[in-house]
């Protein structure tokens, strides 16, 4: 279905797809309906996957305006203290990590072990 974004107000342009969807969910649940245009994509569209790193436009009609700015600011606000989060708690990322992995790193060296001691085991 195509829509004629020429009436229509450009809000938001965000450089990935991830993104551009939060976005389109978030407005979509306030009841606004909102357009993605790719950037770049000219009249054949970005026909290379790699070429897919333009960004996107989102367009909303002009009447839902105010409402699409309220939206878009709360998610930066919620975007800015995500990243405040991060700074402040690094270590918590980086050592949830390291635990995730303690377990599997013990399991695979005991198995080493083990194939070793039965490969020793089988050569005399």
């Amino acid at each position: 279905m195509a829509v004629k974004i020429d009436g229509m107000t450009n809000v938001l342009v965000v450089y990935n797809s991830e993104d551009a969807d939060e976005i389109d969910v978030r407005l979509r649940m306030e009841k606004i309906a909102c357009v993605r245009k790719r950037i770049g994509a000219g009249k054949h569209g970005n026909f290379l996957m790699a070429m897919n790193n333009f960004g996107e436009e989102l367009y909303v009609q002009p009447e839902d305006e105010a409402a699409a700015r309220e939206v878009i600011a709360k998610w930066r606000r919620e975007r800015q203290e995500e990243r405040e989060n991060q700074k402040q708690n690094p270590e918590t990322e980086s050592s949830e990590k390291t635990n995730k992995m303690i377990v599997p790193r013990i399991l695979a060296g005991i198995l080493v072990v083990v194939v070793v001691a039965l490969y020793l085991t089988h050569i005399r």
